[in-house]
């Protein structure tokens, strides 16, 4: 497969998004956006509304294809599966970190899709460990540079940019505090030292789980958002 572009130069093999209709959208979105954003003036800035609806997965959130993740009691763990070249997500910190009135939409904790994420230049360099603010995320829209960087990754790139961090369902269910509850089950099922990706500090609301043959709620969400800046909706695929 031939290499593809990062925003570093060259990155690592990466998912089918790119080809889908909705990466071809997303490129002249960013287009469009970016001549948008250069000629707005600072003390009108873009309005995005509600940031849970248009922000990635937050710090903590499991990644996985199949993926166990608790059930919506948080009684046991439930296993799905998406299609191949695809991954299933578990946004276990969401609700505290997006806390919501009665009169929102409950917040999702649940997706699927292709691998997305933005690499803003100012924290490519920083630790996993160093936390990115929602604030700094919130403003990606008013950032060409930042804006370059929305593509498909491969798990690996995003490893190797410190975004996802491989550890095994022991340690990620103990970093989130809910490793106690599903311990037994987790024993029971073989399932405590097996591999699963989790989004580090640093990837915290950069990276996307969009549905391209998944759930295709958080491609709404997203395409909702950027609505707002006068983008058209792209055609189904």
């Amino acid at each position: 497969m031939a290499q593809e572009r990062g925003p570093s130069g060259i990155r690592g093999s990466g998912e089918k998004g790119s080809e889908s209709a909705f990466g071809r959208w997303l490129e002249g979105f960013l287009l469009r956006t970016a001549i948008r954003v250069a000629g707005r003036r600072a003390e009108s800035p873009v309005r995005l509304g509600d940031p849970e609806t248009y922000l990635g997965l937050t710090h903590g959130a499991v990644i996985q294809n199949p993926l166990y993740y608790p059930d919506q009691q948080g009684e046991r763990l439930i296993t799905r599966q998406t299609r191949g070249g695809a991954w299933r997500g578990y946004d276990f910190n969401r609700p505290e970190v997006f806390s919501k009135g009665s009169d929102k939409p409950p917040i999702r904790l649940y997706y699927a899709g292709q691998l997305w994420a933005f690499v803003p230049p100012a924290i490519e360099g920083n630790p996993p460990d160093v936390r990115t603010p929602i604030a700094v995320s919130a403003r990606l829209l008013y950032d060409m540079d930042v804006l370059a960087t929305l593509d498909a990754y491969s798990t690996e790139t995003l490893v190797g940019l410190g975004l996802l961090a491989v550890e095994s369902y022991r340690e990620t269910f103990r970093r989130v505090g809910v490793y106690e509850r599903y311990a037994a089950e987790l024993e029971a099922r073989s399932l405590s030292d097996d591999p699963v990706y989790q989004v580090t500090p640093k990837g915290n609301t950069l990276v996307f789980l969009l549905g391209d043959g998944g759930d295709p709620a958080p491609r709404r969400n997203l395409i909702s958002a950027f609505s707002v800046l006068g983008v058209p909706r792209p055609e189904p695929a």
